[in-house]
């Protein structure tokens, strides 16, 4: 008897671990965190943007500079995948994030988080004199001088274009991408 209440207690136990570990195993596969699409989607456009709108011959030499100004961690791994991947013609991608406004620098691209949307009006100010596209992801930024805007329409990302906005900048915006575009002036 005393044998089989030994076996008994080790299988027991072997159950009672074998379930634990079971149930550490599987919460920690659902917390783990599901992909952000829409930073997969918004990462594939802020790309192809870069082959659609042409910058001037001063910014064709070095890397193709992609900052993001705000938190959105997921976006900015989705820009650093894209980096180790492609280029632009010769150029290769280098992803930057600023969180304060006092830290912008001169960039090919930047974009602006729905965060800190508030702060277009002096992030524009404070990129004005470069050759800097400006993307938002905000109802009404094209018109404080955003280039491109990010918008849903029947659960679909689109975007807005202001070529007179790219124009200011220096930007020159292929009749390409105006075509798949909502164009605002």
């Amino acid at each position: 008897m005393n044998f089989s209440n030994n076996i008994l207690g080790y299988k027991t136990q072997f159950f009672r671990v074998a379930l634990l570990m079971v149930l550490l195993v599987s919460t920690a596969f659902s917390k783990a965190e599901a992909p952000d699409i829409n930073a997969k989607v918004k990462a594939i456009f802020l790309y192809n943007f870069s082959k659609y709108i042409e910058w001037p011959s001063n910014m064709a030499s070095g890397n193709f500079k992609v900052a993001v100004y705000g938190n959105y961690p997921a976006l900015v791994a989705e820009l650093q995948q894209m980096a180790r991947q492609k280029t632009r013609g010769a150029q290769k991608f280098e992803i930057v994030v600023y969180n304060s406004l006092n830290d912008l620098k001169p960039s090919h691209m930047l974009y602006v988080t729905d965060a800190r949307s508030e702060e277009l009006t002096h992030i524009i100010k404070k990129v004005n004199d470069t050759n800097t596209l400006v993307v938002s992801d905000n109802r009404g930024a094209i018109n404080k001088g955003s280039g491109i805007n990010f918008f849903y329409e029947n659960n679909k990302q689109k975007f807005e274009i202001s070529p007179t906005n790219l124009t200011g900048h220096g930007l020159k915006v292929s009749d390409q991408l105006t075509i798949l575009a909502k164009v605002v002036n």
